[in-house]
């Protein structure tokens, strides 16, 4: 009972502070950036540089296949260069920005432990060659949670 009883506790706390979180960003310039986004481009192909503030963890950014619709991440850990956590790609609205056109960053495929398979980053192009993404946690449907922000350059 106990142990429920401090789960749930926990799990509270996780809720509010990604509410908290989906607020903050919503009301970020990186979300009025976000709004003025284009769709990407049909070829968007190759490796896009990464970047997020205020840290990479070792991100270094994505690479996409456009032909195939898919797409993997590419991290360097010391020198050692590895890519993890593939994605399907799709160009659909946007989970909080309906009416905004996005290139949706699907990690929700076979190749990936469970958990990531609740997220879906969505794209926009905010110059040439310059794109804004931001991450989403899609727990309960119909309510993502907006965590971060993150910038590809080709």
């Amino acid at each position: 009972m106990l142990f429920t009883t401090h789960l749930l506790v926990v799990l509270a706390i996780l809720f509010f502070l990604a509410l908290f979180r989906t607020f903050q960003l919503g009301h970020s310039n990186d979300q009025k950036l976000f709004e003025k986004g284009t769709l990407p481009p049909e070829n968007f192909n190759g490796f896009a540089k990464g970047t997020v503030f205020p840290s990479n963890f070792g991100w270094k950014g994505k690479t996409f296949n456009s032909t195939e619709h898919r797409g993997i991440n590419l991290f360097m850990l010391g020198n050692v260069r590895r890519e993890q956590f593939p994605f399907k790609t799709y160009q659909t609205k946007g989970l909080t920005d309906t009416k905004l056109d996005v290139l949706a960053i699907d990690y929700n495929i076979s190749e990936n432990m469970l958990p990531l398979h609740f997220i879906l980053d969505e794209l926009v192009q905010i110059e040439p060659n310059k794109y804004l993404g931001k991450l989403q946690l899609k727990i309960i449907p119909g309510y993502p949670f907006t965590l971060i922000f993150f910038r590809l350059e080709q």
